[in-house]
């Protein structure tokens, strides 16, 4: 799959080989990417570089996915946010208990996630929903300055 689009997408999480395999992924679709460990670095790239993309793990050291992208949405309300999410609840490589996935994902879109896709995540629909994410910020950025230009209200 090519992207077409070539967006700069944000990669984070704690985990140094789901970074890593991420980041594999991505280069091969075409993205620029940027890397976090955890939210206050993911903060700290996201405002120096704006990228249109952010795929996060829910479960981070310092904050929730949702926390991060709600910190995204408060910088750029049009930057694109698929969340990954899976069943175990980890602080400082210990399990602490099992995260409700659909109250997550719940949660999540409701702050304006593009997506939540739940681990182990398939590749393709992965990079799909990237496009898509990324169409769908495209065509909304669009549509604001249409409307901004024509005098109509609008979201």
């Amino acid at each position: 799959m090519v992207n077409v689009l070539q967006g700069d997408v944000l990669i984070v999480s704690a985990t140094p080989v789901i970074r890593e395999l991420l980041h594999d992924v991505f280069l091969t679709a075409h993205y620029r990417c940027l890397l976090a460990g955890d939210g206050g670095e993911a903060i700290e790239r996201f405002r120096r570089s704006r990228p249109s993309l952010v795929v996060t793990d829910f479960n981070l050291p310092d904050m929730s996915g949702s926390e991060l992208l709600q910190e995204v949405r408060r910088d750029n309300p049009d930057a694109a946010v698929i969340i990954l999410c899976g069943s175990v609840f980890k602080r400082g490589g210990k399990v602490v208990g099992f995260l409700d996935a659909e109250a997550a994902r719940g949660a999540s879109l409701e702050l304006g996630a593009y997506a939540v896709l739940e681990k182990p995540v398939d590749v393709e629909e992965l990079l799909l929903t990237a496009d898509r994410a990324l169409e769908y910020r495209q065509t909304r950025g669009d549509r604001r300055q249409l409307l901004s230009h024509s005098g109509l209200p609008g979201r």
